[in-house]
């Protein structure tokens, strides 16, 4: 089965809102028993192809690309940079997608959706909170998708102009044909650490 190119592109364009997200993997720096949260900017992620007439399509969608992450020496987790860090890909050339991960689970917090696009090495596009109001969620320099995540995979299917019935396999096929195309345009991080806003 041939599939029609899709291109996510991770935009640099702010839509003007912000998100309390808590640092990643340790969310209390001070010890006191809390998280703290810190106001991240939101951005556009736009999901662009042709349909079968040949049309350009353009489906737009709403990310956090920079988080606060923050590891303290010695803290059980699996990350390799210790300290503070604004977490996220400045800029990502446009390339193929090299895996799609049927099977990644967001590991911050709960979330009903699975999957993940690979964008390089660890750097992911996967289900983010489901609505702005949802606070508390972090990253270590992943792309979370805001809204319904498998909405998300289902534009990209719609796209690709499969006419296989199961998404997933769909993602897999896009990555293996070489037709899912990634790229994060060229932004600079924010300081977030003089965004905290809260603990909770």
């Amino acid at each position: 089965m041939k599939l029609r190119e899709v291109n996510i592109v991770v935009s640099n364009k702010r839509t003007g809102e912000t998100y309390l997200a808590r640092s990643f993997p340790c969310s209390d720096r001070n010890h006191n028993g809390k998280q703290e949260l810190y106001e991240v900017p939101v951005y556009y992620v736009y999901i662009k192809g042709v349909d079968e007439n040949g049309i350009s399509v353009t489906k737009t969608w709403k990310a956090l690309r920079f988080m606060p992450y923050y590891k303290p020496r010695n803290f059980p987790a699996p990350y390799r940079t210790v300290g503070w860090a604004d977490s996220g890909l400045r800029q990502l050339g446009r390339r193929t997608s090299p895996r799609y991960n049927r099977h990644y689970q967001v590991h911050n917090t709960y979330s009903e959706y699975n999957g993940a696009i690979v964008l390089r090495d660890s750097f992911y596009i996967h289900a983010g909170p489901e609505r702005l109001a949802h606070e508390g969620w972090g990253a270590a320099g992943c792309v979370e998708v805001i809204g319904n995540f498998g909405n998300f995979k289902a534009d990209i299917y719609k796209l690709s102009g499969s006419t296989d019935f199961d998404i997933e396999r769909t993602l897999e096929t896009l990555v293996e044909q070489k037709k899912l195309f990634v790229e994060v345009e060229s932004a600079m991080a924010p300081s977030l650490k003089s965004k905290f806003k809260k603990e909770v």
